[in-house]
């Protein structure tokens, strides 16, 4: 009884002095140091705290049924990701796919069509992992962790295009949310917890039925990736930028330029592993 007051009490003063007291990302000044984590999000109102020797978090909101489709779908985004940075992982802002012996990470901006390159896979030999975030690790060898079993898609022209996930999405959505799925309802076959990772994609969509790819630097890619894993965590920074450079440095980086036909973008990205074996 307690902690709600209190929580409504700290609401109501972070919104009246917003700009003095709140980070731009979210953390909360003076409450916000080596032992303990926290942030606040506005429009729905909620609270992330995370006590680092404990490893215990509380999420607080004041009615979960107005919590918007990111909250939903991609629950708890600073607690995981500040209790993963603690166990040696990094939650970033990307999709993946894979098999039992590799995966691909695929990064870009906001709308550059990670998710559809992720979600034309499911119905292929390749698994899936993430559509939006997922997390990684370094050592000891580059790894790729899925942290959800949620799909997003805006349009829904695009949800159509994907019949087999077609009956999955909730499409009753407003314009101003994304429509989505969960695709545990397919099964354990579609879905990896984790893959070593081979070679990073950053995604580009044309419109051209092709998909195609070609060698990109890593740096390029680092672009691709860094920024979106940035702006969206609560305290990342310069420690989070080596660790994306140190997953990227072994790995060979592609651009995938994703085309119209949707059967194309699993194929090419089995051709790209094909590649890398022979190599």
């Amino acid at each position: 009884t307690a902690l709600p007051y209190f929580l409504e009490r700290l609401r109501l003063l972070l919104k009246k002095q917003r700009v003095q007291r709140v980070e731009p990302r979210g953390e909360i000044k003076n409450y916000y140091g080596d032992r303990i984590r926290s942030g606040v999000h506005f429009s729905p109102d909620s609270f992330s705290l995370f006590d680092r020797q404990t490893q215990m978090g509380l999420y607080w909101t004041e009615d979960a049924q107005t919590l918007p489709y990111y909250e939903r779908s991609s629950p708890l985004r600073m607690i995981l990701s500040w209790w993963l940075k603690d166990l040696g992982y990094q939650y970033v802002h990307a999709a993946a796919v894979g098999t039992e012996h590799q995966g691909a990470l695929l990064v870009g901006a906001g709308g550059s069509g990670k998710s559809m390159a992720a979600l034309a896979c499911v119905d292929s030999s390749l698994q899936y992992l993430s559509d939006d975030y997922c997390a990684i690790a370094v050592d000891p060898v580059p790894q790729i962790y899925s942290l959800y079993n949620s799909a997003k898609l805006w349009r829904a022209a695009d949800i159509a295009r994907l019949t087999v996930l077609t009956p999955l999405f909730d499409t009753s959505a407003s314009n101003a949310e994304k429509h989505i799925a969960f695709l545990t309802q397919l099964g354990r076959d579609v879905l990896r917890k984790t893959v070593p990772a081979r070679t990073v994609l950053l995604v580009r969509h044309v419109s051209q039925p092709q998909t195609t790819y070609r060698p990109i630097a890593s740096g390029v890619v680092l672009k691709g990736l860094l920024p979106w894993t940035l702006l969206q965590l609560p305290n990342a920074g310069g420690e989070t930028a080596q660790l994306l450079k140190r997953f990227l440095q072994p790995l060979p980086c592609f651009e995938l330029l994703t085309g119209t036909d949707l059967s194309q973008i699993p194929t090419t990205i089995q051709s790209i592993f094909s590649t890398l074996s022979r190599s």
